[in-house]
């Protein structure tokens, strides 16, 4: 019960006024209302993904642990006493990227390279909207921050390999192909010494018994089979006569 009193005057006499109400639904809506509070703040600080509000200028209005963390701070304390600006390398400054979340008017979603307090440089998924008044000004921007530093450089790592690889490839003077159990041509990896000049288009999707004679794409297909089988390298040697000149040639598979 909520109890309000008022001094005043009754029939001349100073009284005390007493109103009492019942407040019971008040207090459990505040009560679920705080509940749902706690659990909100213990939930946001316990999450390894950063979360932010900010002003447009760059003050942090909130963040937790997770995003003081993944910027190089000890607590959220230290983060609060700088400038989101801070973060932005000079090649890629906080401005131009307000000025082209403003612009979409929607939901964004960018990967950044930030600087972090120490120095090093990461790389993040940051996720959020910008929450305007009625007359469209902003208030500040709430977002969801994730390091993605490791995948970044995973990816990188994995292109170089690749670049390594067809480099490899491509320096290796002998005709390469994939070729699948039904003796079908589904990869041409070189055009190195290829006498006929077979275009890959023309050779993807064609079988063996479109270039060689009955006798040799046997041969080769019974050598697919049985490697695939036994998982042993096979080697063949066979003649192919090419602008009426016998040439031997020898495929491993």
């Amino acid at each position: 019960v909520e109890v309000l009193l008022n001094k005043g005057k009754y029939f001349g006499m100073d009284v005390i006024f007493a109103m009492g109400r019942d407040i019971t639904e008040r207090k459990n809506t505040e009560d679920i209302l705080k509940e749902s509070e706690d659990k909100y703040r213990t939930l946001a600080e316990q999450i390894p993904i950063g979360l932010y509000r900010i002003t447009i200028d760059g003050r942090f209005l909130y963040a937790n642990f997770a995003l003081a963390n993944i910027l190089g701070f000890s607590s959220v304390a230290e983060l609060m006493l700088h400038n989101a600006n801070d973060f932005y390398p000079i090649d890629n400054p906080r401005a131009d990227t307000i000025a082209r979340i403003l612009k979409l008017n929607q939901p964004f979603n960018d990967e950044q390279r930030l600087i972090r307090n120490d120095g090093r440089y990461i790389w993040v998924r940051d996720n959020g909207h910008v929450t305007r008044d009625s007359n469209g000004e902003t208030y500040y921007i709430n977002g969801v921050i994730e390091n993605i530093t490791e995948k970044k450089e995973a990816a990188e790592a994995l292109r170089n390999s690749e670049t390594n690889l067809r480099v490899m490839l491509n320096a290796i003077p002998d005709l390469l192909f994939r070729i699948n159990s039904n003796g079908i041509y589904i990869g041409f990896l070189s055009e190195h010494n290829d006498t006929q000049k077979i275009p890959p288009v023309r050779l993807i999707g064609a079988s063996l018994r479109d270039f060689f004679p009955k006798d040799i794409s046997d041969k080769i297909h019974s050598s697919i089979k049985k490697c695939l089988e036994t998982g042993v390298l096979q080697t063949i040697e066979y003649p192919m006569t090419i602008n009426n000149e016998v040439q031997f040639f020898e495929t491993r598979i």
